[in-house]
């Protein structure tokens, strides 16, 4: 009789995920440029801390907890969908909690899509009546690049 626990091995049921830009296997541990992140079952939060800082975030869940999807899926195809291309793989077996969704978010440039991610929150948090300080990630990134854009200016 066969256990119905049973997982097979994960190379049997993992797909090949490669790059849609460059055709890199992240999984394989080949580089890429166009990975912008990956995780098991990703949450916006992630994004959001990754692209804006963890205090935009906590202003963020302190100002609605329905302010934005729990699932960074569900964020970037709703709000960022042409920046974006999404891989989702299932993993594991039919045991709870040892099974999930791998996410692979790619774009084709980085500081595009951060900057689209920390107007879009900014914005958010605006609509919400909650200020986004001057230290933010968001204004501390937008000043050096002011800075750099002055220097070679000159």
């Amino acid at each position: 009789m066969k256990n119905p626990f049973y997982s097979p091995e994960p190379e049997e049921n993992e797909p090949e995920v490669r790059c849609p830009y460059c055709s890199a296997l992240p999984m394989e541990g080949e580089e890429c440029k166009h990975l912008f992140i990956h995780g098991d079952d990703l949450r916006t939060e992630t994004i959001v801390e990754d692209s804006c800082g963890a205090e935009v975030w906590l202003k963020v869940s302190a100002s609605n907890a329905r302010a934005l999807p729990e699932f960074a899926v569900d964020f970037l195809e709703r709000h960022f969908k042409r920046l974006v291309k999404i891989d989702s793989c299932g993993w594991g077996g039919v045991v709870p909690g040892l099974s999930g969704n791998y996410t692979f978010v790619w774009t084709r440039n980085r500081v595009t899509l951060q900057n689209q991610i920390n107007d879009f929150v900014e914005g958010k948090l605006k609509k919400l009546g909650t200020a986004v300080s001057p230290n933010s990630h968001h204004s501390k990134t937008q000043a050096r690049r002011r800075r750099s854009s002055r220097k070679k200016s000159k």
